[in-house]
């Protein structure tokens, strides 16, 4: 669930499991108008612990790449950036 830029996910939910679907779009046409999206994603033991996945064209979804355990951490941050072709 999606509040206030917050996801609230479960902590026992199995990793690789989609936690978020994000569609893109920019109103220009062709070229112009292709949305790319990159996530920065914080490191636990060398390995990301969110993974963004290209479902469509315009389509992703961020899936758990690692358990998450809230008695180690109780919050995780992570960043997606969309840019446009022009």
């Amino acid at each position: 669930q999606l509040i206030n830029n917050s996801i609230y996910i479960l902590e026992n939910i199995s990793v690789g499991l989609p936690i978020l679907y994000i569609s893109v779009s920019d109103r220009d046409n062709g070229i112009n108008g292709r949305v790319t999206m990159e996530l920065e994603s914080p490191v636990k033991e060398g390995r990301s612990l969110f993974q963004l996945e290209k479902l469509t064209e315009n389509t992703y979804s961020l899936r758990t790449n690692a358990p998450l355990d809230r008695e180690e951490q109780s919050t995780y941050s992570f960043t997606l950036i969309a840019s446009d072709q022009g």
